[in-house]
């Protein structure tokens, strides 16, 4: 975050959290990571909901 702005790119917008879903939804961990990450940016938007897993995921 901190090296996109130092190279002037003011506002800087991660994926949707889960991707697109055309291949299915991504497993319970790299949701979370996903989410995880995306927490430090300035927006959050998700593609695929977190209670569409089970309550291991929502409860992380």
């Amino acid at each position: 975050m901190i090296e996109t702005r130092l190279v002037g790119y003011p506002y800087v917008l991660p994926d949707m959290i889960g991707g697109n879903a055309y291949g299915g939804k991504p497993s319970a961990e790299v949701f979370v990571r996903w989410a995880q990450s995306n927490a430090f940016m300035p927006a959050l938007q998700f593609s695929i909901l977190p209670w569409g897993y089970d309550e291991s995921v929502t409860e992380r």
